[in-house]
């Protein structure tokens, strides 16, 4: 009985958050998403829909931002509000950018500037050389990483993971407290992985742009052939019309025809009716003229 109540407990949370999750939806990310989608027109259709997912990404980063530092105030968190101010920059500026049509500068402006904010926190601003700093702000920098794929080109790639390469080394070799926990083989292991990370995130670009190359080509191989189809389908119309524009003609012509035929057929009999009155006028006149003689 107790897990059935939880049960129905847990459905009926899921349905509201459903409705909450439809309510914010429509009464406040749709509307957003059309006035920054506005000038896109002319954008592929990938980069529409990487731009509606970016826009998406800034608010809810907004929304988070504005959230931590509240609950930073309320609670005394110690928080670096210098930085989530250029983070609340970037994200405007970001916003703007979209409004205006310049996605692709947006995107590679977001990332980069993210990757910057925080190689500079952790060097300059360090609140503290533990591990579990490193993890922190270290690991977030994979992060932005990570998805440099989704929004930025194979250069601005790799210039976000040389930034997070020789950064994160920097922290290492100037900031670092060598014997709070950190080891030469842990920045190596971590330079690796970004390294690695870097060559698939590249590979999977290539293979994602020679993807959407392939699409196109199928695309416009697809509308070449609508097109030859569609004026094939126009060409016989045309000719088809032309034949029912014939077919109409002959028809008025066939009608005159028959008009005509009626027309000489009556004059015939006419001619007939009048031949044949002629005639009996003769023999009439002839009857005459032998009783006369007689």
């Amino acid at each position: 009985m107790k897990k059935r109540l939880s049960f129905n407990l847990i459905t009926k949370i899921l349905k509201n958050l459903r409705k909450l999750n439809l309510i914010f939806y429509i009464k406040i990310l749709k509307p957003l998403l059309n006035y920054f989608l506005v000038n896109l027109d002319d954008e592929p259709f990938i980069n529409q829909l990487k731009a509606k997912a970016f826009v998406i990404l800034n608010i809810l980063g907004f929304i988070m931002n504005l959230l931590y530092i509240l609950i930073a105030v309320f609670s005394k968190l110690s928080l670096n509000y210098i930085i989530h101010t250029v983070i609340f920059i970037v994200i405007i500026t970001n916003l703007i950018l979209v409004r205006k049509g310049k996605y692709v500068k947006a995107s590679n402006l977001s990332i980069l500037s993210l990757i910057i904010l925080f190689v500079l926190s952790i060097n300059l601003f360090p609140s503290s050389n533990s591990f579990d700093h490193f993890a922190d702000e270290f690991y977030f920098l994979l992060a932005f990483l990570v998805l440099s794929l989704l929004f930025t080109t194979d250069k601005m790639i790799l210039i976000n993971a040389s930034i997070i390469f020789f950064g994160t080394l920097s922290f290492y070799i100037f900031r670092t407290d060598h014997s709070s926990g950190f080891s030469l083989d842990a920045i190596i292991n971590y330079e690796f992985v970004v390294i690695i990370i870097t060559g698939i995130l590249l590979l999977i670009s290539r293979i994602i742009r020679k993807t959407m190359i392939f699409a196109d080509e199928k695309a416009n191989q697809y509308f070449h052939e609508k097109d030859n189809a569609v004026h094939a389908f126009m060409t016989v119309a045309a000719t088809s019309d032309a034949m029912l524009k014939m077919s109409k003609k002959v028809s008025q012509l066939t009608d005159r025809l028959n008009d005509s035929s009626s027309i000489q057929a009556g004059s015939v009999k006419e001619m007939y009716s009048n031949i044949s009155s002629l005639s009996d006028s003769i023999g009439n006149n002839a009857e005459y003229s032998e009783l006369a003689l007689n």
